[in-house]
């Protein structure tokens, strides 16, 4: 038994040892490997996370270079999806007349939406109903299509709306009303020198409205504002903030355009005319009113005209017809041919022509003289009874190649650059073209074709003593504060007949309105008038000349021996009369009686017409008298009973607003008055108001003022002024 426990505890210390050894072995064999095995198991694992990044990198550049270079419409969908591109507009410029007076601005208005898919059928019914009345012209069809179309969340019901029709519609539904704030051009004195001022569309690519006519369109550059993109990011509520530190900040608006129109002129002008034109039963008229000496287009009306707030509804064309149509001018060239052969001297103005008994033969054609002369006539008596027979005379004597040469330097068949859109230059053939039979009629105004705008600059050049001025719309380009960034000058083209033939002319169209003369209606009371008729046959489509339809035109200045204003009227098929000095020179008349009163240019001398009653009221003073006399009809604007005779120290004060202080002081000097100022930069009001009499030694008082009425509030919305709307109207 003993021997077997010792057995037994010899084979269990047997096995303890070789579990030892085994263990020893084994630890033996682990301490061993630790150095080698694990630094290359350590750079295996790094070189396997090494290529693996590189096979990622690689794969990441490839589909990178793969939607920049080859998919880039992915791209531009993921670049839409982060940002937006929004434009931001400036506001279009404004524009004046001569004396800062507002014609075109902006006004805030609206557009106005609702949502379909809010509105069920009875609230559709119920809008439909009562939209009319809150939107008036309002297109119901389109308005009820897109009221039914659930598809979309917006339906336009009005643009250009104000917030007084927001607030109408809201009575209406208590459903979303989207209301979109946008500016809307305005022309604040209606049709009041429309064709002229033209208006403002969308039309083509343009992004927003463009001038379609008049000087909307030829000074679209200067009066448009930019458009700017600002690139936008998006965020989870659809807000956008500028990308890349972007700034908003508001781009340059559109410049503002002086115009040389005068409004209180070109009110008398266009009612005028219109008065005129209706009464005759015409079919239209034209009349431009220019400054002899610096060219200013001062008023120009045409009949029938247009509102430009409702451009939409024109009917009649929106061409301004003073540059873009043309009539043969009939016996207002004779003035042109008379001044030509006197300047070469080929007449004399006591020149004696065979008045033919009013009638004679050019070729086959007779040629009969509406104011027949049985006797001679000499060369101004050819102006003032409109002959024919002695024109053509005149004109042989003078020769095709000289009379051609004078048609072109007087602006016949040429553009006067007048910067409008639509002039057309007018026809004068050919000098190769001419025939014996040609030089004849052309004398007395057929056979060529002119603009009213050629013959009122032909007609300042012998206003003005010989030069040739060419037109002139617009004075002055201004930026937002008001400051002149350009300005266009005078400009004498050249200069045509000398002065002295310019006032022999003068003299021979001053016959014109006197007794005998073709344009007596001319006349008006207290000033010399020089001036020339014209009455033409319209052709007819087939050829030949209308025996019924005709022109009737008249020409003038005033006062003639120191013009201010130079005018030219046509009246296109008159029934009811159709001579020109019985159709135009009366519109002459009624504008003269109105605007020089108004410009401050005192009478010549006392007319004593049979329209003058002779009663006489003497109004005593320290130093002087003031000779009054009561009219009885054609009361000038400005004097409701009173007409201002020779009183050499009583006068009529000018209109000095937009001038500035020194220029006012000009033209005040010889009044003798004390002046008084207040402010400083161009004078904005003035008392007493221009038309008005003062005597020498009163007070007149000047408010000057910077011209900041020309800036736009900054959110480019140009309310109306009432001190431009109620000016001197």
């Amino acid at each position: 038994m003993k021997k077997n426990g010792h057995q037994g505890k010899r084979s269990h210390n047997d096995r303890a040892n070789r579990l030892q050894g085994q263990r020893s072995h084994h630890d033996k064999h682990k301490v061993a490997l630790t150095p080698r095995k694990l630094a290359n198991l350590q750079l295996n694992v790094v070189a396997t996370l090494t290529n693996l990044f590189i096979f990622g990198l690689v794969i990441f550049l490839a589909r990178s270079f793969h939607l920049q270079m080859i998919n880039q419409s992915f791209v531009k969908k993921l670049t839409q999806q982060r940002t937006a591109l929004l434009t931001d507009s400036g506001a279009r410029g404004n524009i004046f007349d001569s004396n800062a007076q507002v014609l075109a601005q902006n006004i805030k208005s609206y557009k106005i939406q609702l949502d379909p898919t809010q509105l069920d059928e009875d609230e559709v019914q119920h809008l439909l109903k009562e939209l009319p009345s809150i939107f008036p012209g309002i297109n119901l069809e389109n308005v009820e299509k897109n009221l039914r179309n659930k598809s979309r969340r917006e339906a336009l019901i009005a643009k250009n709306a104000d917030y007084k029709q927001y607030e109408l519609l809201k009575k209406q539904t208590d459903k979303y009303i989207g209301l979109t704030p946008t500016l809307k051009r305005f022309y604040p004195r209606m049709s009041l020198a429309g064709p002229f001022l033209g208006f403002v569309s969308k039309y083509k690519d343009h992004l927003n409205p463009a001038g379609r006519a008049g000087i909307e369109q030829a000074y679209d550059w200067a009066l448009s504002g930019h458009d700017v993109l600002y690139e936008t990011q998006k965020n989870g509520h659809a807000y956008t903030a500028p990308v890349s530190g972007a700034l908003y900040k508001r781009n340059s608006d559109g410049r503002s355009i002086m115009t040389t129109i005068n409004m209180r002129l070109q009110s008398i002008t266009q009612s005028n005319l219109d008065e005129q034109v209706k009464d005759m039963g015409a079919k239209q008229g034209v009349a431009v009113v220019m400054d002899p000496y610096t060219g200013d287009i001062l008023a120009v009306a045409q009949v029938p005209t247009y509102n430009p707030n409702e451009y939409n509804k024109i009917k009649i064309g929106y061409q301004n017809i003073f540059i873009s149509s043309q009539v043969e001018p009939g016996s207002t060239m004779k003035p042109f041919l008379i001044a030509a052969a006197l300047n070469e001297g080929r007449i004399k103005a006591t020149s004696r022509f065979n008045g033919m008994g009013g009638v004679t033969k050019l070729g086959r054609h007779i040629i009969r003289d509406s104011h027949k002369v049985d006797d001679d006539m000499s060369a101004l008596e050819i102006i003032k009874f409109s002959s024919n027979i002695g024109a053509i005379q005149v004109a042989q004597l003078l020769g095709k190649n000289t009379f051609y040469s004078y048609l072109k330097n007087f602006g016949f068949g040429e553009l006067t650059n007048i910067n409008l859109h639509g002039e057309i230059k007018g026809t004068v053939h050919e000098l190769k073209k001419w025939t014996p039979i040609n030089l004849g009629t052309m004398s007395y105004g057929y056979g060529l074709n002119v603009t009213p705008i050629q013959m009122t600059q032909a007609l300042c050049a012998i206003a003005n003593g010989g030069q040739l001025v060419a037109p002139r719309v617009v004075k002055a380009i201004t930026n937002e504060q008001g400051e002149i960034q350009e300005e266009f000058p005078v400009r004498v083209v050249r200069r045509v007949i000398s002065e002295r033939v310019a006032k022999l002319v003068t003299r021979g169209m001053e016959m014109v309105v006197e007794p005998g003369g073709t344009a007596p209606g001319a006349r008006v009371n207290g000033y010399r008038i020089a001036g020339k008729t014209g009455t033409t046959r319209k052709v007819k489509k087939g050829g030949g000349y209308s025996k019924t339809k005709k022109t009737a035109s008249f020409m003038g200045f005033a006062p003639a021996d120191h013009p201010r204003l130079a005018i030219y009227i046509n009246i296109d098929e008159p029934t009811k009369e159709t001579y020109g000095g019985k159709v135009a020179a009366p519109i002459f008349a009624k504008i003269i009686r109105e605007a020089l009163p108004f410009l401050g240019v005192p009478p010549d001398e006392l007319s004593h017409g049979n329209s003058l009653n002779q009663k006489r009221k003497q109004k005593s003073h320290s130093n002087h008298q003031v000779m009054l006399m009561k009219t009885l009809d054609h009361n000038p604007w400005w004097s409701k009973d009173r007409f201002l005779t020779k009183a050499s120290e009583d006068m009529v004060i000018p209109d000095l607003k937009g001038n500035d202080l020194p220029t006012a002081l000009q033209k005040l000097n010889q009044y003798h008055l004390e002046i008084k100022v207040k402010g400083s930069g161009v004078i904005v009001s003035q008392s007493p108001e221009s038309g008005e009499l003062l005597e020498s030694n009163e007070q007149i008082e000047l408010t000057l003022a910077r011209p900041t009425f020309l800036r736009r509030p900054v959110s480019g919305a140009t309310l109306i002024q009432d001190d431009m709307l109620n000016g001197d109207d």
